[in-house]
């Protein structure tokens, strides 16, 4: 996708705008880990797109929100 658009500044990588959550027992794993907050999990994805993208594309920004289910912060 980023190579695709060129000089594209930023990425975001948001949640579904939905309160489905994901029952697959690797996530919930990761969801207990980060204390139940459901940012974790979604802090977790994003750092691994950063840093697949960050050698290929290092001027492009990943971003996201926090709202609805992820807007407590994860256990640290």
């Amino acid at each position: 996708m980023l190579a695709a658009q060129p000089g594209v500044p930023w990425l975001s990588v948001t949640q579904n705008d939905n309160m489905n959550d994901c029952m697959d027992p690797a996530e919930l794993a990761i969801l207990k880990e980060e204390g139940g907050q459901r940012a974790g999990p979604q802090l977790r994805v994003i750092n691994a797109i950063a840093d697949a993208v960050k050698d290929e594309f290092p001027a492009v920004l990943i971003d996201t929100f926090a709202y609805e289910q992820t807007s407590r912060v994860p256990a640290l």
